[in-house]
This record gives C-alpha cells, structure tokens and sequence, in this order.
C-alpha cells in the first residue's frame, strides 16, 4: 500500500472512528495529506494530534528495518513529509 495515499486516509478516518484518541493515528493522517499536498487538512491532522500528544514527534516511532522497498518509503516519503507537517525536529 505504499503511495496509496487515498486509501491511507481513507484507513486513518475510519481508525479514528473507533478510537480518536489513538494519537499515532492522527501522525499518519497528517503523512499522508502532506504527501498527497493538502496542506488545511494536513494542519488539522496535526492539531488534533497535539491535542491528544502535545509533544509527539516522529522521533517517538520505530523506524523501519526492512524490507528496503520501505526504508526508501520512509526516507524519500514520510519524512520529507513529516517535516513540512512540523512533526520532527
């Protein structure tokens, strides 16, 4: 599913439905409306995740060990993304 950025958002929106207090829900959300350019809902995405984890960074998640089609994912993608989000440093 990587690049599946609809479908993400699509998965991250119905997660919420069921505990929209699982913060690393809303991290992804956010990944995937930066990825996908829109930037108002990649802003409230990352609001609500402050709310419930006011310091949450990327840097608080296990980063990849394989397979390397993911690693590069990762490198290329999330975190490029995570940046303009505001979720790493």
């Amino acid at each position: 599913m990587l690049g599946e950025n609809d479908k993400a958002i699509e998965n991250c929106l119905k997660a919420i439905g069921f505990n929209p207090r699982f913060a690393v829900t809303y991290f992804f959300l956010a990944i995937a409306y930066a990825v996908k350019g829109d930037d108002a809902k990649m802003v409230e995405a990352v609001t609500e995740l402050h709310k419930i984890a006011p310091n949450f960074r990327m840097t608080h998640l296990p980063q990849p060990s394989s397979p390397d089609t993911y690693k590069e994912y990762f490198e290329n993608i999330q975190i490029p993304a995570a940046r303009k989000a505001g979720l790493i440093e």
